[in-house]
């Protein structure tokens, strides 16, 4: 078994992801002209992504140490891309300087936030019901941006 470190930081991974996708579900029913919801929901934003930068970036740091998959060919597996697509809204947003309303306009970084309900699935280790709830969910949140695009 893993150390109890490393068993509560995956405990943290989860809640991050679960948070994560609750903010991606709740976000767009607030009011985008309300600035103190806005900075809340900002700070949620970085605060989940900065947890999941620290992982992604930790498994990266220490890919290599079974000798069995190079640094390079880290950065090649589905897993690992779809987890540095998940990060990216929040610091491209932050980059481009764009606004709730601006959001609106650039379909493609909203639709990488799915790409966090995908990491819904990897808690599939623990629980049976994570993939199909993932799932119902990236249905749900494909049919969000249909219908406000």
């Amino acid at each position: 078994g893993s150390s109890f470190a490393a068993s509560l930081w995956s405990y943290l991974i989860d809640a991050s992801i679960i948070l994560s996708v609750f903010t991606l579900l709740l976000q767009p029913m607030v009011d985008p002209t309300n600035a103190s919801q806005g900075s809340v929901w900002l700070a949620l934003d970085w605060t989940i992504t900065g947890v999941l930068i620290v992982e992604l970036a930790g498994r990266w740091a220490v890919c290599d140490a079974t000798g069995r998959l190079t640094h390079l060919q880290f950065w090649a597996l589905p897993g690992n891309i779809c987890d540095l697509v998940a990060i990216s809204p929040v610091p491209l947003e932050t980059i481009i300087g764009l606004h709730a309303q601006e959001m609106r306009l650039l379909r493609l970084i909203r639709f990488t936030r799915l790409a966090r309900l995908a990491r819904v699935a990897r808690i599939g280790r623990r629980t049976r019901v994570a993939p199909p709830t993932a799932m119902v969910l990236i249905v749900i949140y494909g049919i969000y941006l249909k219908s406000t695009v």
